[in-house]
């Protein structure tokens, strides 16, 4: 969708997006297609959610009642969407996830869930508690890392530093400090805390 062709009640529309999706909605020129990517864009430009109106607009105009998933795949409904920091499927909303090697982009939910005693882990060890936990569930990776760091709400504490799924070598992987926001890389052979996600595809 065009963001740069055309403005409404004068307004720029890096200014007005969800007036723009507003006006091509009642013009009819607005798929759903060009209305989720639209919605993937302004989450990914404003970090911190997306504004009420152009929820609406999308739930209203654009929501297919019979969404179609493959075995397994683990979606959420555009009508889902809430504030981050929202308690939902496990864990905590944290916003949408860009895709990583041709993967579509998806909310990302950061599971409340924590290894035995909390304890510290090698990678390997993580690796594996992440993936016990099923349903897609993973170590999060640098950038869904740094998206749940940026976002991270009152339910969820963190102590030092977590594994992510992301390596640097094949003796290295990248750890986050979610307190301070900044990500390093360490042994896999060393210990540390593990936390995981889980990706809800967008219907």
């Amino acid at each position: 969708m065009n963001t740069e062709a055309a403005s409404y009640d004068g307004l720029p529309d890096t200014i007005a997006p969800e007036r723009l999706l507003a006006k091509k909605i009642k013009e009819g020129v607005a798929t759903p297609d060009e209305a989720l990517e639209w919605l993937r864009i302004t989450a990914f430009m404003r970090g911190n959610g997306i504004a009420v109106t152009a929820c609406e607009l999308i739930k209203k105009h654009f929501i297919s009642t019979s969404p179609t998933t493959t075995p397994g795949e683990h979606i959420m409904n555009i009508n889902e969407l809430a504030a981050i920091g929202t308690k939902m499927h496990g864990g905590e909303f944290k916003g949408i996830a860009r895709g990583e090697n041709g993967e579509p982009d998806a909310f990302l939910i950061a599971l409340d869930a924590t290894p035995p005693n909390d304890e510290p882990l090698t990678w390997n060890e993580a690796m594996k508690w992440a993936e016990s936990l099923g349903d897609g569930a993973q170590l999060p990776s640098r950038a869904e890392a740094a998206l749940d760091s940026k976002n991270t709400g009152s339910s969820r504490e963190y102590n030092g530093w977590y594994w992510l799924r992301t390596q640097n070598s094949s003796g290295y992987a990248y750890v986050q400090n979610f307190e301070g926001g900044n990500q390093d890389d360490a042994l896999k052979d060393n210990t540390s805390r593990a936390r995981a996600v889980r990706r809800l595809s967008i219907i």
